[in-house]
């Protein structure tokens, strides 16, 4: 049996469950399945054998770019490490995923990319759509599967008896483990931002490649063929009050997720 405890106490997984509300939505969901299957239920042989907790990151900028940037890292290789990307947009991660199979599984994911996706699926209109996730919303949770849940319970006994700050202490030594609290350059190049707000549409994605060709014939000294090019590109640079040499400028200073508060933090 699986459920999503915030769907049970909410109605809705935009938040996340309070750990200490965990063991009473346990409760609720086996004497509700009890009840539905008299007879049928034994409870002392009933064992947890995967759980989930969560961090949310709010007011943090684009979480895809945050993502981006933490898995071209580099790795300890003590994990698997996986990237899923926007539809049609490769440079764009959506889902950052690392972990060791049947132990655990941490992943990273834009919130609200996730929430418009069902949005489509469900054809519904962003406006009307109730519990939705705030603009700017990073959620990393971690999966503790089978073998973990068993070494858990040897060490701890009844995770979902134990304290809300046994739960904690968990997830963020998970945190730490998938190394989702390195710090990164906390913003793209000003060309790659540029690229990602002209890509938007249709009409942004051909001044795009005129900028980009501009870009790469003035950084590698080859001349263009077309002056129209040359004239065009920097207006579209000038229009944005922006210059071929602020293309290669970082405006990020080094940045980190902050597993206790929640936000996006200078390291120290």
């Amino acid at each position: 049996m699986e459920f999503s405890g915030p769907m049970v106490r909410h109605g809705s997984n935009v938040r996340g469950l309070a750990l200490h509300e965990l063991s009473d939505v346990i409760t609720l969901v086996v004497e509700t399945l009890a009840e539905d299957l008299p007879g049928h239920l034994r409870l002392e042989a009933m064992r947890i054998i995967r759980l989930d907790l969560v961090r949310d990151f709010t007011d943090i900028g684009d979480a895809s770019a945050i993502l981006t940037a933490l898995a071209r890292l580099p790795s300890t290789g003590r994990y698997r490490q996986e990237t899923h990307s926007r539809p049609g947009a490769p440079t764009h991660v959506q889902t950052l995923t690392r972990g060791i199979p049947r132990r655990w599984r941490a992943n990273g994911y834009d919130k609200v990319h996730e929430q418009d996706e069902l949005a489509v699926r469900r054809q519904e209109a962003r406006g009307q759509r109730p519990h939705m996730a705030k603009p700017s919303h990073l959620r990393w949770e971690v999966q503790l599967l089978h073998r973990t849940m068993r070494t858990l319970r040897a060490e701890h006994g009844n995770l979902v008896e134990g304290s809300s700050q046994l739960l904690g202490d968990i997830a963020a030594a998970y945190f730490e483990r998938s190394e989702f609290n390195k710090s990164f350059n906390g913003g793209a190049t000003v060309l790659v931002e540029l690229m990602r707000e002209l890509s938007e549409t249709r009409e942004g994605k051909r001044h795009a490649q005129t900028i980009a060709a501009y870009y790469v014939a003035e950084i590698s000294g080859a001349e263009m063929q077309s002056h129209n090019t040359v004239d065009t590109a920097r207006r579209l640079l000038r229009d944005r009050g922006r210059t071929v040499a602020d293309l290669i400028r970082s405006p990020g200073a080094p940045a980190r997720l902050d597993f206790s508060t929640g936000r996006l933090e200078e390291p120290s």
